[in-house]
């Protein structure tokens, strides 16, 4: 079986090597190369192995398993000029595995119309959109799959073009946390615009995430495509996590610096990414994201992993908290009851450690005094020596070595001279 699933995973890119026979520059639609997402594009747009959720929709629809929750994704761009980019994503788990839906539009803005005379006419109105009807399922513990169907249409005025596309994408866990990915983008559509015909622009990648990696709040991830016409190129990435709430992420597309930042909890995220080009400007990109039907069994569940990982990381305290909320939000929760008595334990048993430990350190500090107090006698520095054992009383008021010093020396102090 697993032979199998690895077969389907090397050869997949055979499906779409006539894509690539095709001459650089003969493509249309060129909008589908668009990145979707703020995280995604900030992450370098290196997002094939960790895509989840509607995003995913774009990226790899073998991203959508395992979806719990109903889940709603948008991003916003203000594109060059006039022009603007938006994304709408939706995903749902459904009983034949999970369903996700995306729209894509590039809008042109107004642009100035003029007759065959040269006369200003009325402005002309174009875009360029995409609808994705896409499809996940989980083979086995470690192989997912997922297909996608587009209806894909450009306009310009008066004229209109359409054509379908599909998406086919791997998903296979090589060890917890780590993934790999393949997918096959754009493949067998074409658009015929008024008398000029071109497939629209096809992709194969294969990425790899990794998260958490090295420190639980890094995740890591690379994708390397080969595009149309033969142009290959890494893209990478890493976002870092703040009390797994704040992000700061960063990468490489295509040798292009970008980066971003986010926020996330369990009812929502909002990311930012900022993507510079050489000669014209920057663009800025905002997504938000909304879940949904978190029910207080789901709600509990949260509290109850984050408490665990705080638990791992010795912040009991803060797990403690997480434990307690996880408790009140769902009262039968038995699991978190567990490591709530687990930590009030360890906690007790930290501080009577804590204290053994105080104590030796005491006894060690008293008997380096009254090991300076003995040399200080020896020598005849009776006072120098009562001073000593003052100090080690200080620490320990009832210690009876040095309170039986203390009573030797200030007998021979009271001794007159040259007794």
């Amino acid at each position: 079986m697993k032979i199998k699933y690895l077969l389907v995973f090397l050869f997949l890119p055979v499906l779409a090597l006539p894509a690539f026979a095709r001459a650089a520059g003969t493509t249309s639609a060129d909008f589908l190369n668009i990145s979707v997402g703020a995280r995604a594009v900030a992450m370098g747009e290196a997002y094939t192995a960790l895509a989840r959720g509607p995003e995913a929709v774009y990226w790899n629809p073998a991203g959508l398993v395992d979806q719990k929750l109903v889940e709603l994704s948008s991003m916003h761009a203000n594109w060059f000029g006039d022009m603007s980019f938006d994304y709408l994503g939706f995903a749902f788990p459904y009983r034949i595995g999970t369903i996700g839906l995306g729209y894509t539009v590039l809008n042109y803005g107004s642009i100035p119309g003029y007759d065959s005379s040269g006369a200003k006419g009325s402005d002309i109105g174009a875009y360029d959109g995409a609808f994705t009807l896409s499809w996940a399922q989980r083979l086995n513990k470690r192989f997912s799959l997922g297909v996608s169907a587009k209806y894909i249409n450009e306009k310009l005025d008066s004229f209109n073009s359409s054509t379908i596309a599909a998406d086919c994408g791997i998903l296979f866990e090589l060890r917890p946390a780590v993934n790999l990915a393949l997918v096959a983008k754009n493949q067998i559509g074409k658009l015929k615009f008024i008398s000029e015909e071109a497939s629209v622009p096809s992709a194969i990648t294969i990425g790899i995430s990794a998260g958490p990696f090295l420190t639980d709040a890094l995740n890591v991830s690379a994708d390397y495509t080969l595009a149309t016409g033969g142009e290959n190129f890494l893209n990478y990435g890493l976002e870092y996590y703040f009390n797994d709430f704040f992000c700061i992420r960063g990468g490489s597309s295509k040798s292009r610096l970008q980066g971003g930042l986010g926020f996330k909890s369990p009812y929502f995220n909002l990311d930012y990414a900022y993507v510079p080009y050489e000669n014209l400007g920057a663009t800025h990109r905002v997504s938000f994201g909304l879940r949904f039907g978190i029910n207080k069994q789901e709600e509990a569940k949260l509290h109850y992993n984050k408490g665990k990982e705080l638990y791992r990381k010795k912040k009991y305290l803060d797990a403690l908290n997480e434990f307690r909320l996880a408790i009140e939000t769902d009262p039968s929760s038995d699991e978190s009851r567990e490591f709530v008595s687990r930590i009030v334990s360890d906690l007790r048993q930290e501080e009577q450690q804590n204290k053994l430990k105080s104590i030796l350190e005491q006894k060690k500090k008293v008997q380096d005094l009254l090991d300076q107090a003995t040399a200080a006698y020896q020598e005849g520095d009776y006072n120098k020596a009562l001073e000593l054992v003052d100090k080690s009383l200080q620490i320990i008021p009832g210690n009876q070595a040095a309170l039986k010093f203390k009573e030797r020396l200030d007998k021979f102090i009271k001794l007159p001279k040259g007794r």
